[in-house]
């Protein structure tokens, strides 16, 4: 993988105003934030797709955020809301190709918007969602992956 903006955070060649370090993840605020406080937890490792994240890894980069999210509704920020995402392959919107997972603390009325309009709801899709489920089953068991992974 090449050389990321955030490797060079995390190494100290560029700046970073860091919230969190750790042996193995570390979450700074984000200088395009969104709104005050969006910060990026982000692995050492500079993996560039869900893909590629070992478990124990994933379950970390995630905890991470939560405790992040509970600290800005406590805190300072105390918002009201948050919104945790992470955009895997630029289909996705992954602008950077160092995996990262979006901490936006939110408030009633602020300026972020997310762009998505839903169709309403009619259950003559019913036929559908069932197919997509019956597809994406077929091609994952969660029950033998977590039962590996936990393995390991």
């Amino acid at each position: 993988m090449a050389d990321t903006i955030f490797s060079q955070i995390l190494q100290g060649t560029a700046p970073g105003s860091f919230i969190y370090r750790g042996a193995r993840v570390s979450a700074f605020l984000d200088v395009q934030g969104i709104l005050p406080g969006h910060c990026l937890v982000v692995p050492h490792d500079p993996v560039s797709s869900a893909e590629e994240l070992e478990d124990s890894l994933a379950r970390e980069l995630f905890s991470v955020a939560i405790s992040i999210a509970k600290g800005c509704r406590q805190g300072i920020v105390s918002c009201e809301g948050v919104n945790i995402w992470l955009s895997d392959g630029k289909a996705a919107g992954q602008e950077v190709e160092h995996l990262h997972v979006h901490v936006v603390p939110r408030r009633t009325g602020d300026t972020f918007k997310v762009d998505y309009q839903a169709d309403p709801w009619c259950e003559s899709r019913r036929p559908e969602l069932d197919k997509f489920a019956r597809q994406i089953k077929s091609e994952l068991d969660l029950r033998e992956c977590f039962a590996e992974r936990s393995q390991k």
